[in-house]
């Protein structure tokens, strides 16, 4: 459910904010997100701030060991590096960075690519809860998690080559079917993995899967834009979609260890 909101609010974010920028412009979409996520802000101010002020105290005592703890659990370390970092890099990189980019180059209109950039979003919603519900009734989190991150790195490596908007029509769908795999699978594996260090709850654990995963979100342009610099759109893409596929099968290797032998060494 989580994933399924919020990739309709993904979904129907792009499509209304490149309509509003193709008919009136870029600044009225600023304000009026500005708008939307303030009244947001006030909302979750009501509604959850009776909840903060009484857990505070609680999370500021536990919050820097549970971190350390965390740091040292191989399994989970290895799921936050190799998996969710690489899946915001592709999130962040290609599909808010360079298909717009790569779009523009080839002459389509702002609500074309809003249309475009919109279907990863539009395969997502149906697939996620195929995809968790698969996970659910085989217990296979961890080999969707490693199938869709090695598949997100394909898909990127397969725009090598001439330039095409049908290529990357296609590409951005394929991305959102590997994300439906990866997304969902992905939280249980990571709570999974977190069970090697008992001490710290699911929501120190959550907490710091989600802060790690802002790291990718950031890396992803930067690193997008420094390989733009010299190479072409499937190059560059060619090059973080072979580094995807290599964090994919390193997670896999590690993984497959049993947690005792993976986290052998690190206890201090």
């Amino acid at each position: 459910m989580f994933v399924g909101v919020l990739m309709t609010a993904t979904m129907c974010g792009t499509a209304l904010g490149a309509i509003i920028a193709d008919r009136i412009g870029y600044q009225p979409v600023f304000l009026l997100s500005a708008l939307l996520a303030a009244f947001a802000g006030v909302l979750a101010w009501r509604m959850f701030i009776g909840e903060l002020d009484a857990g505070e105290g609680k999370k500021a005592s536990g919050e820097k060991g549970s971190v350390l703890l965390l740091m040292k659990n191989v399994r989970f370390m290895a799921v936050i590096l190799f998996c969710a970092i690489p899946a915001k890099i592709v999130l962040t990189g290609f599909l808010y960075f360079l298909v717009p980019l790569y779009l523009v180059s080839l002459d389509a209109s702002q609500s074309e690519i809003g249309r475009i950039m919109m279907i990863y979003s539009l395969v997502i919603i149906p697939l996620s809860p195929i995809a968790s519900g698969i996970a659910d009734r085989t217990q296979k989190t961890k080999q969707l998690v490693v199938l869709g991150t090695i598949l997100s790195g394909a898909i990127l490596v397969s725009l090598y080559g001439d330039d095409s908007i049908f290529k990357i029509l296609l590409a951005v769908t394929l991305m959102g079917v590997a994300h439906s795999i990866l997304k969902a699978p992905l939280i249980a594996c990571a709570l999974e993995a977190s069970e090697d260090t008992p001490e710290v709850g699911r929501t120190e654990t959550l907490g710091f899967l989600r802060t790690s995963e802002r790291i990718g979100s950031v890396i992803g342009p930067i690193l997008v834009a420094m390989l733009l610099a010299t190479h072409t759109f499937g190059e560059a893409m060619s090059i973080v979609g072979g580094g995807i596929i290599m964090a994919g099968i390193a997670i896999l290797i590690i993984l497959r260890k049993p947690a005792v032998e993976a986290n052998k060494g690190v206890d201090v």
